[in-house]
């Protein structure tokens, strides 16, 4: 399935709800013909966080990006605790999804999925 497809569709649920809580919802995939081998992985962990941040709502720019291969969450300003980001390794293990999430201090979150 094409990426623009797939994440638009995760935009177009989100980005009402997002905005409602201060957080502005982007897309950046330079190449809207690229394909994502298993969509569905995409969408779990994408609603997973976004499903995350309304539960804890903080103001916010994420972007879902999708460059070199890799599918990104981009949040500039949460960091996800040690204790949160086993929810998603959890997630990511049972789903059978490739997730490394990185967290930094004025940098915010940053979650990569391999697209193949």
């Amino acid at each position: 399935m094409n990426a623009s497809t797939v994440i638009s569709k995760i935009y177009q649920k989100y980005a009402p709800k997002m905005a409602k809580i201060g957080v502005h919802l982007d897309i950046d995939i330079p190449d809207p013909t690229v394909k994502i081998a298993k969509p569905s992985q995409i969408t779990k962990i994408t609603e997973a966080y976004l499903d995350y941040c309304e539960k804890h709502p903080e103001k916010a720019n994420i972007t879902l990006v999708i460059n070199r291969g890799k599918y990104y969450i981009k949040d500039d300003t949460r960091l996800v605790k040690t204790d949160e980001r086993a929810m998603f390794e959890t997630l990511a293990l049972t789903s059978h999804i490739e997730v490394n999430i990185r967290a930094r201090l004025g940098f915010g979150t940053t979650i990569s999925v391999p697209l193949e």
